[in-house]
């Protein structure tokens, strides 16, 4: 059975890097979920953990209050892209077949008790061999994946010099795969 006793802190670095090195200083306030993705909006932070928890915050270290969830249980993990009052989530479902990315928008320009999902597209699932697609079909499960497996996973936004980019693991957990974003 699948545990969500496990919790996030957030850490920071005084002064910044010292002789090469960053020393990170974990707050003890447990601030939510395991895997938060957090953004700004307005006035506040706030974060979507799995499994699609949202929460907000003042400073977005603490003080996190935590809504109703807003995706359905086997959410698995997201990257989050804001881009005006719109907010672009990318995520996973456990238990698909194959798991594959996708995406859904949310509308933020409303009290964050309004937000609603705005359905769901695919975007991409595995296509080539090292990405999993010669795997054998089967459900995903929230584990670690120990071997090649039809699913892509644990996916991250990078953006730089105005280009955006999704990370994404491949072949369940075999690799890691980026793919520009467009038209967001």
């Amino acid at each position: 059975m699948f545990s969500w006793a496990r919790r996030f802190w957030s850490a920071t670095v005084p002064g910044g890097e010292v002789a090469g090195r960053y020393r990170f200083f974990a707050r003890p306030e447990v601030i939510g979920r395991t895997y938060m993705r957090v953004f700004q909006h307005g006035e506040y932070f706030y974060a979507l953990a799995m499994p699609g928890v949202f929460y907000r915050s003042g400073d977005g270290f603490g003080a996190f209050e935590e809504r109703p969830t807003l995706f359905e249980p086997d959410m698995r993990l997201r990257a989050v892209l804001k881009r005006g009052d719109k907010l672009h989530v990318f995520w996973t479902r456990v238990k698909d077949v194959p798991e594959r990315m996708l995406l859904t928008s949310i509308d933020i320009s409303s009290d964050w008790q309004q937000w609603r999902s705005e359905g769901e597209v695919e975007v991409l699932r595995p296509e080539r061999e090292w990405e999993g697609a010669d795997a054998p079909l089967a459900p995903s499960m929230r584990s670690v994946a120990y071997e090649q497996v039809n699913q892509l996973r644990d996916l991250a936004i990078f953006e730089e010099n105005d280009q955006v980019y999704l990370l994404y693991a491949v072949a369940g957990e075999s690799g890691i795969a980026i793919a520009e974003l467009t038209g967001l």
